[in-house]
């Protein structure tokens, strides 16, 4: 497989029972990327710090092991063609994947999850409950203010 960097890549090759991770740190592929070392933290698929982008190659040439991730999280990534490195082999030839998209495998995953319309009238609804809950166990504070806030409009 190929792996690149800013620019930069290098031909690794990947023994079939290894995660590409292992081949990179195993190849020392980050000297030939100019890195001090491949982003890495977890190893087991829950910190997003080794996710890759599939640049090229078949569906059938990266083959996906299990991570950490619950299954909605895992297939959001899959769809848009990130791979978390420390779980994920090589299928077939032809796989080139570019390093340093962990940034993007994150919002995906948080910021763009809880930002959808979805998210915010969920909300919204439940803030709504929470109000309603505090008025019905406050009716005579309610009444009151729901009184004056219609003597000021």
């Amino acid at each position: 497989m190929t792996v690149t960097y800013e620019g930069r890549s290098a031909l690794v090759h990947v023994e079939p029972s290894e995660s590409i991770l292992s081949a990179l740190e195993r190849t020392g592929a980050a000297d030939a990327l100019c890195l001090s070392e491949v982003p890495s933290e977890c190893r087991r698929g829950n910190c997003l710090t080794c996710t890759g982008r599939v640049v090229a190659g078949p569906p059938s040439s990266l083959r996906r092991d299990g991570d950490g991730l619950t299954p909605s999280v895992a297939e959001d990534l899959e769809a848009h063609g990130l791979a978390l490195l420390c779980s994920a082999g090589v299928g077939g030839d032809g796989l080139i994947i570019e390093l340093g998209r962990n940034g993007e495998a994150w919002e995906l995953s948080y910021r763009a999850r809880f930002e959808s319309d979805d998210a915010n009238r969920i909300g919204l609804e439940a803030q709504a409950k929470l109000l309603r809950r505090v008025a019905e166990q406050n009716v005579d504070k309610w009444t009151e203010d729901t009184e004056e806030s219609l003597r000021r409009s």
